[in-house]
């Protein structure tokens, strides 16, 4: 498996809109997911990091402080579902779109699970996703 790095490209918002963006955390392992998803961000004026590598999860989170945060469901070394659990745990207020190519039920379960923890689930798209529901998604999100 190729290792990639947590990339860092809050640098993509326009100068004008970079102080007051709203900032997306993607934690994706499919970096042609994730490149997606940034674009349609950017284009919407999302500050945007991306999370490839599960373990560089917490500290992205932290550092970040993301607004949003869309959050693949299967990825090696650490599922979607401990991450909510985390996420739960430390009293996150970012708002959660789940992706997964997994199984509806998953899907379902995941987002029952995000909501008994607190969580703010506004999203559950299988992928692959359809561009313009994410779009239409990451639009909807109030400020």
């Amino acid at each position: 498996m190729v290792q990639h790095e947590m990339v860092d490209n809050t640098d993509d918002v326009t100068p004008s809109r970079n102080k007051f963006a709203r900032r997306l955390l993607i934690v994706d392992d499919d970096l042609a997911i994730t490149e997606v998803i940034r674009e349609i961000a950017t284009g919407q004026g999302f500050a945007v990091r991306i999370v490839t590598q599960p373990r560089d999860f917490d500290a992205a989170y932290s550092e970040f402080s993301p607004d949003v945060i869309t959050l693949d469901l299967l990825m090696p070394e650490l599922d979607g579902i401990e991450l909510l659990t985390y996420l739960g745990k430390h009293h996150c207020r970012a708002r959660i779109i789940l992706l997964s190519g997994a199984e509806g039920t998953l899907l379902s379960a995941a987002q029952n699970i995000g909501v008994a923890g607190g969580l703010r689930i506004d999203g559950v798209l299988a992928k692959p996703t359809q561009i313009g529901e994410l779009y239409k998604l990451l639009d909807e999100l109030p400020t």
